[in-house]
């Protein structure tokens, strides 16, 4: 991966791509040919049973980078629908990869999202769909 996108204003302590959340995953997102794109080593407390990723930090993952996707055109946008298929068990130790896509966009307002959590084989951990919306009263971004 290259160039990072910016970080998101009013976003330092986000618990996806907080750079100044100390707890959080730290997430920092490339752009690629067709998609977005970030690495990720979820530290030990991300996990559910012993061993395996938190399906909460699966879906903060999926959020985050498929969020990003409208964010990497300029358009501020907030998560109105995420929906997360959890494909296999994510053990810990591992780096992962997120990749998403903007499928399709309307109006310049709302933004159908697609994206995978890939394990270091290249098999898919995790699949998502997301809707993206520009707040009809703004962002949170200040």
């Amino acid at each position: 991966m290259a160039d990072y996108l910016p970080p998101i204003p009013n976003c330092e302590v986000c618990l996806g791509c907080g750079p100044d959340n100390e707890l959080g995953l730290r997430l920092r997102f490339s752009p690629a040919d067709d998609h977005i794109e970030c690495e990720v080593l979820p530290a030990e407390h991300f996990q559910g049973f012993r061993g395996y990723l938190h399906g909460a930090a699966i879906a903060a993952i999926m959020d985050e980078v498929q969020a990003r996707t409208s964010w990497a055109l300029g358009i501020a946008t907030v998560t109105a629908e995420l929906n997360v298929r959890y494909r296999q068990p994510v053990p810990m130790g591992q780096t992962l990869q997120a990749k998403a896509r903007l499928v399709d966009s309307k109006e310049d307002r709302v933004f159908n999202t697609s994206g995978e959590l890939l394990l270091p084989d290249g098999s898919v951990a995790a699949s998502a769909t997301g809707v993206f919306v520009v707040p009809k009263g703004g962002t949170f971004t200040g």
